[in-house]
């Protein structure tokens, strides 16, 4: 018989090693109140935390080969796969957002954040992930749309009113035989009847947009306007 004895004290320390290291790994993403994973290039997880299993309500070797697709919501579905595979061909850190059934069977929105995991050799092994449930967040966000889209629309109809109510007003100071305007707050004139316009023989162009006391119905009065300007609030 022929051996040979060859010294391993350094692999199986290193084997020592890396156990440890996966073990503390293991405990710490045990600990997070979050789900996390590791996942292989064929997109299988090779690793799922505490946090993890407690989502899927499924015991450790289910979780690794559970196909997370079929939880998403499916209004969200074609577009979070579409964007994990993008994320993925980046080869950089990504982000997803969307809605996923919780093992109570409630929908969740989750904001997922991956990134490539390299070997010491620089070659991609794979990604790991971390999860968080921003579903209050996303629901003030929608009741905040909703409410903004509530006020606009009020908005609208308002502005709607009131730009109907001073047409109406318009109409009805056009069919008196007085000099009727409409003055701002700012002591603009904003509107001038027809009457009113004929007796000083002037277009509305002429008038409109100037302090009504520089307009031809008071600046033809020498002293007028400044008597006017003084005595007013505008």
């Amino acid at each position: 018989m022929i051996g040979a004895h060859i010294d391993i004290t350094e692999r199986a320390l290193a084997r020592e090693a890396l156990r440890e290291s996966e073990e503390r790994f293991r405990l710490i993403a045990d600990s997070a109140p979050v789900p996390m994973w590791v996942t292989r290039l064929d997109r299988t997880r090779s690793f799922a935390n505490k946090a993890y299993l407690e989502f899927l309500g499924l015991g450790y070797e289910e979780a690794l080969a559970f196909d997370w697709r079929t939880i998403l919501h499916p209004d969200d579905a074609a577009r979070v796969v579409r964007e994990s595979v993008a994320g993925e061909a980046s080869l950089k850190p990504f982000v997803l957002e969307s809605r996923y059934r919780r093992s109570d069977g409630l929908w969740r929105w989750v904001r997922s954040e991956s990134q490539p995991r390299w070997d010491p050799a620089g070659r991609l092994i794979g990604f790991i992930g971390v999860a968080h449930d921003i579903t209050i967040a996303k629901e003030a966000e929608l009741e905040l749309r909703v409410l903004n889209e509530t006020l606009e629309r009020r908005i609208e109809e308002r502005t709607a009113q009131l730009h109907a109510n001073e047409a109406h007003l318009r109409a009805i100071l056009e069919t008196t035989n007085q000099y009727q305007a409409l003055i701002g707050l700012d002591g603009r004139l904003v509107f001038a009847n027809a009457v009113a316009l004929s007796g000083v023989d002037a277009e509305a162009k002429d008038v409109l947009g100037l302090p009504f006391w520089e307009t031809a119905w008071f600046a033809a009065t020498p002293g007028m306007p400044e008597r006017i300007r003084v005595h007013t609030r505008f």
